[in-house]
């Protein structure tokens, strides 16, 4: 599911499986249909106090239409609290329900305006034990599920970077620069020693950028260049010198800070080194 779209209320359906990253989406859906359904519902009810006050004072079990309307309410909100972890607001909602169903010759508009009141009441008290936080339009790509960032080939021929992959992106997408290096960092020292076993030399405790690059083009020009699989290597060593030059620093060990700018261009360059590696793996 693409990164800032909501869910359908449709397509919200508590019978199966949700992912973290649907959750965190299916957050953010439920909080804004939550505060519509409440508004919408003391708007209403603050309509008919102002426009028919005889009906405001009447019970709600007289009006087929309000009846309706306040369950279709109150089920959305029992559908949608869930979500937002709001237990309190939740048993509040399902009593109000309850008596709803049982006591309709009891409750008038103006019980509906009290009830509603506290539900917002409670919803307020606990949304205020909630932090957001806000994800800046240009760094949503680079939060997503596990394993996607990358590619789905990348995932499955290097899973044991599928975790750092996915921190990498997170760490960006919450301006986490520096950390989202060392993410990357991580990832690089994976990719440079899959790379030396694929050319047949050893890059595993090599940390120098020249060094590897010097070890790395020196073997590809021993191979035949008749062989596509040396030009897709000598394209691979290419991108190789890209994530070097991104990386600002001699060693592969990041260097004392990064900008935000500064780690997407590095996570990008590594992005493709490793699509590149994974193909030929």
């Amino acid at each position: 599911m693409p990164a800032g779209t909501f869910l359908s209320e449709h397509s919200f359906d508590t019978r199966r499986l949700w992912s973290l990253w649907e959750m965190l989406q299916l957050n953010a859906f439920a909080f804004h249909e939550v505060i519509t359904a409440i508004q919408h519902t003391v708007t209403y009810i603050e309509t008919v106090r102002k426009f028919c006050p005889e009906m405001f004072e009447g019970t709600i079990g007289n009006d087929d239409s309000t009846t309706e309307t306040m369950r279709t309410r109150l089920d959305k909100l029992e559908r949608l609290l869930p979500a937002m972890g709001a237990e309190i607001t939740l048993l509040h909602v399902k009593r109000l329900k309850h008596d709803l169903t049982h006591g309709l010759d009891r409750i008038t508009n103006q019980d509906m305006a009290r009830h509603f009141d506290e539900i917002n009441s409670r919803f307020q008290d606990e949304l205020s034990r909630v932090k957001l936080f806000f994800v800046e339009p240009e760094n949503v790509k680079y939060y997503g599920p596990q394993g996607v960032l990358f590619g789905t080939l990348v995932e499955e021929k290097l899973p044991n970077i599928s975790e750092d992959v996915t921190e990498a992106g997170n760490c960006i997408a919450f301006g986490r620069a520096t950390a989202a290096v060392f993410h990357l960092m991580r990832i690089m020292e994976i990719g440079v020693q899959r790379l030396g076993d694929k050319l047949g030399i050893s890059l595993v405790s090599e940390l120098n950028w020249q060094v590897i690059l010097d070890q790395v083009n020196k073997t590809i020009k021993g191979l035949d260049h008749k062989r596509s699989e040396t030009k897709i290597l000598a394209e691979i060593a290419a991108h190789l010198y890209a994530v070097k030059v991104a990386w600002r620093n001699e060693v592969m060990h990041p260097k004392r800070t990064y900008t935000l700018e500064q780690a997407r261009l590095i996570f990008d360059s590594s992005r493709t080194f490793m699509r590149e590696l994974a193909a030929i793996l």
